[in-house]
């Protein structure tokens, strides 16, 4: 059966401890508030690291946002341009396909039918 560590216990145990290395309680209490204070006064300047940092961060965000802008609009442009483009192309691609088999319509039957509902969707039902 294991027996429960008190807080008596810890505290012989410590004590022993810090008479082996030669400090006593108060020496400790000292060292630790010592530590204390240092990570105190060391905050502030992390802190002021972290806000260098950070807006150094957000300059550098801005101006990578500034300066792709600019192609961002213009590939933009050029894809509005293309999809235009594409779009009249089929058009003039989707008449020119019907006219092409329209003599055969009488061959091909039913897949001109097909054909022409389909190629009458892209066209735009003109």
């Amino acid at each position: 059966m294991t027996k429960k560590v008190s807080n008596e216990d810890i505290k012989v145990v410590l004590d022993k401890i810090l008479n082996f290395i030669g400090l006593s309680p108060k020496d400790l209490n000292d060292a630790w508030h010592k530590l204390r204070n240092y990570l105190n006064q060391l905050n502030p300047k992390v802190k002021e690291s972290f806000l260098v940092l950070t807006d150094w961060m957000k300059n550098a965000w801005t101006d990578g946002l500034k300066a792709i802008q600019d192609k961002f609009l213009s590939i933009k442009s050029k894809l509005s341009e293309y999809v235009v483009e594409a779009k009249e192309n089929s058009v003039e691609l989707g008449r020119e396909i019907l006219a092409y088999f329209q003599p055969y319509k009488e061959e091909i039957g039913n897949v001109w039918e097909q054909l022409k509902i389909l190629l009458k969707e892209i066209i735009g039902h003109e």
